[in-house]
């Protein structure tokens, strides 16, 4: 039996009221490679709300989400028990709702929600998050009357392919391009504000992903209920808008608010998520990088916040934050079909699922 190690970020209080959920922390999980099955390893606990993960090599780092202050804190990991040792945290006093966050070779990028604040860091050799290189406040609102009355910036994405990063502020409707100098982690803006790239009024923008050859991006939209698609120029850090397409059946009239984003690893079909549908959404990969919509399936569970492809994309990952649940499903790639449900494995407020 082969088995991987997944980490699974959660709420351990409440966003809004500050009330336990049950959760102690980052759970490490084994994953059965064949079987597609969960089980316990390890429960790393001592810190509030690691809501958003990433693993890079042998550390992990999460973002601590709460309001009123600005935290991350990086782990070295212990690869054959799967605990985590910490490195150390960092505190941004000036922001709020730390809720985001990606790496690329030597830096770190944030983004914070509520203060509407992007950062980037340095990581040192050990793997411990340095100093603080960039450090933004945006300004502005859009259409919605709830939603979009200042701005919410809720992530930061660097490109695959050439020094770009991108900021996508949910409340402005904008994506904000920065060139990055790699060798120092600083950032600067790459177009004056008339020329950041405008999302249609009231979509408010979430996650993005770039394909893995570089040449397309992806946006879900958490408040319009859609993918946009765009074609991405890496020698100038330019993205134009190709195709929007929607992430709920046709006729629907319920709750929108659509999650993460993911393209799969061999990079033929991409996977969102609607929460409120509880839906999980499958599009395949055109050759020229647009998308044509394949399944559409229940998440197995209520709120589907997070998700992601195991290794070899033949199971898919999700966690349903709300019904306090992961489920684990078989993925067809001959058809772009979500297959039977392997696992459904219970963990107070899941929030996120990244592999080793």
């Amino acid at each position: 039996m082969k088995e991987t190690l997944l980490y699974v970020g959660t709420y351990t209080h409440d966003l809004d009221t500050d009330e336990m959920t049950g959760s102690k922390g980052i759970y490490a999980l084994g994953f059965d490679d064949d079987m597609g099955c969960l089980r316990q390893r390890n429960i790393i606990t001592g810190m509030k709300n690691p809501t958003y993960l990433q693993v890079v090599h042998n550390c992990l780092y999460t973002t601590n989400e709460y309001v009123g202050g600005g935290q991350l804190s990086s782990y070295r990991i212990d690869p054959l028990l799967g605990e985590l040792s910490l490195l150390n945290t960092v505190y941004m006093e000036e922001a709020s709702s730390t809720c985001q966050l990606a790496v690329k070779d030597n830096c770190l990028f944030c983004a914070s929600y509520f203060s509407a604040h992007a950062a980037a860091f340095e990581l040192d050799k050990d793997g411990r998050i340095g100093r603080r290189t960039f450090f933004e406040q945006y300004k502005g609102s859009s259409v919605n009357p709830v939603r979009q009355q200042e701005a919410h910036t809720h992530s930061v994405t660097p490109a695959k392919t050439g020094n770009y990063v991108f900021v996508a502020d949910l409340g402005m409707d904008k994506l904000i391009p920065y060139r990055l100098n790699k060798e120092t982690c600083t950032m600067e803006l790459a177009a004056e504000r008339h020329s950041w790239v405008s999302i249609p009024s009231g979509e408010g923008p979430r996650h993005m992903v770039f394909h893995p050859n570089g040449k397309y991006a992806y946006l879900s939209t958490e408040l319009g209920g859609h993918i946009i698609v765009f074609n991405y120029c890496a020698s100038e850090g330019v993205l134009t808008q190709k195709q929007i397409i929607s992430t709920l059946p046709e006729g629907y009239e319920g709750q929108i608010h659509v999650s993460h984003v993911e393209v799969s690893h061999h990079g033929d079909y991409l996977i969102t998520a609607n929460r409120g549908h509880d839906s999980i959404v499958l599009y395949k990969i055109e050759q020229d990088g647009r998308l044509a919509l394949s399944d559409i399936k229940s998440s197995g569970g209520h709120y589907p916040r997070h998700f992601v492809f195991s290794e070899d994309d033949r199971y898919i990952i999700v966690a349903n934050r709300l019904s306090n649940n992961i489920t684990v499903f078989e993925f067809d790639r001959e058809r772009g079909k979500l297959g039977n449900r392997t696992c459904n494995y219970e963990i107070p407020s899941p929030t996120c699922v990244s592999f080793l």
